[in-house]
């Protein structure tokens, strides 16, 4: 099977799939330096506070490709063809945030938020696939898996009602 043929079959399973109602959905906001541990970064001394901020966000907005990746090049491309990026005016949002849609199906979906200025803010969505969230039953599991697995401290996520 070619490449090109292997992202047609992930795409089209992503697409046959039902996200209609998903089974949970969780969010956490992301405070100040909880993905620095995540990332190999020099001293402080050597980044300026702007482009830590750049960095950091970069990497949360990475956070769903970094998932996809344990799955090979295939299922990483497939998930960035059906990406979606938009810009909105929020207010409220003045930390990053980031939200799991988990569904039952072999597919979830990541959304970041990224706070900019002036009430902007950057959504990202992503599809992904992983099996670490096959055993996700509460907040504090996926809380957990992001500090363990994914080296992201601080975060705590709470369940949001559907």
């Amino acid at each position: 099977m070619s490449s090109s043929d292997n992202l047609n079959v992930i795409i089209s399973a992503i697409g046959k799939a039902s996200y209609d109602t998903p089974k949970a959905i969780y969010k956490s906001v992301i405070p100040k330096g909880s993905v620095s541990k995540a990332f190999s970064k020099p001293s402080a001394a050597d980044l300026s506070s702007d482009i830590t901020n750049i960095v950091e966000n970069k990497f949360i907005i990475s956070i769903p490709n970094q998932i996809n990746a344990e799955n090979g090049t295939s299922e990483l491309a497939a998930a960035a063809l059906l990406s979606l990026d938009e810009s909105f005016s929020a207010e409220d949002i003045t930390e990053p945030e980031i939200y799991v849609y988990l569904y039952d199906n072999d597919y979830s979906a990541i959304v970041t938020l990224i706070p900019g200025m002036d009430g902007a803010v950057s959504a990202t969505s992503r599809f992904v696939k992983t099996k670490q969230f096959e055993n996700i039953s509460s907040a504090d599991d996926l809380s957990s898996l992001f500090d363990g697995s994914l080296s992201i401290e601080g975060l705590s996520f709470k369940e949001v009602s559907l």
